[in-house]
């Protein structure tokens, strides 16, 4: 059974205008990033979901109700499987700061191997063990609603991740592959029937068999020059404080 699941990027925050690293660090959007997601809502305000879900972060739930105004009949449940990726000891710094470390500290050197296929930061969370979660989330929100329309609000590492284990690509190179705060992906996610049998086997649950198929990646139609640049501009003077 196949299950369409619409993946929305949460919008911008301080922090993302100011290059700063969050994963679990629980900042709310920023007006440009409601703005942002406001546009997501109204490319589908007449598109229907029969489930809507965020990540519990605060940045992915102010993103989901800007979207959900439009469809007030809509609840959201929050899975944690969907949460950003912990980055440990980075959490609240510069990205410009620990990157100018890349010569004199290993751990950023390991970060920044694209041929180095799992990466866990000191106190964070693992490339792998993020990647597994996502996709255990998938699907079993997927198994959950065989055939139906879902909506998913989450963050750029782990659309990242799932976009280069999709592709054949290194998960070290994941960070060339985060789409923009606000764009739209969409994920076909096939489930096995119940009691399907595959090789001589029946899978255990319905989530056993499952694949992940991307439709699109990084649709940002909504996001037009005007916006963009205001988005840099004001990017810009923020960093220059």
């Amino acid at each position: 059974m196949k299950t369409r699941i619409t993946l929305v990027r949460h919008g911008l925050t301080n922090e993302n205008l100011t290059f700063t690293m969050i994963g679990v660090t629980d900042p709310p959007l920023h007006p440009l990033g409601a703005e942002v997601l406001e546009r997501v809502g109204e490319r589908f305000k007449d598109k229907t979901f029969d489930r809507a879900y965020s990540s519990p972060l605060i940045r992915a739930v102010q993103s989901a109700d800007q979207i959900l105004k439009f469809h007030p009949t809509l609840d959201l449940s929050l899975e944690p499987r969907f949460a950003e990726i912990n980055l440990g000891i980075w959490e609240g710094r510069l990205s410009s700061e620990v990157f100018s470390e890349r010569d004199s500290n290993q751990v950023v050197k390991d970060a920044l191997n694209e041929e180095l296929e799992d990466f866990t930061v000191p106190e964070g969370e693992g490339r792998r063990e993020a990647l597994k979660r996502f996709t255990d989330g998938l699907t079993s929100i997927a198994a959950n609603d065989p055939g139906g329309e879902i909506l998913v609000i989450t963050h750029g590492g782990l659309l990242a991740l799932l976009h280069c284990e999709k592709s054949g690509e290194l998960l070290g190179r994941f960070r060339h592959h985060h789409p923009k705060h606000g764009s739209i992906s969409i994920v076909e996610v096939t489930t096995s029937e119940p009691n399907d049998v595959r090789d001589g086997e029946i899978a255990k649950d319905d989530t056993d068999l499952s694949e992940i198929k991307f439709i699109s990646f990084d649709d940002r139609q909504h996001i037009d020059d005007e916006l963009e640049e205001r988005i840099k501009t004001t990017s810009s003077a923020m960093r220059k404080r």
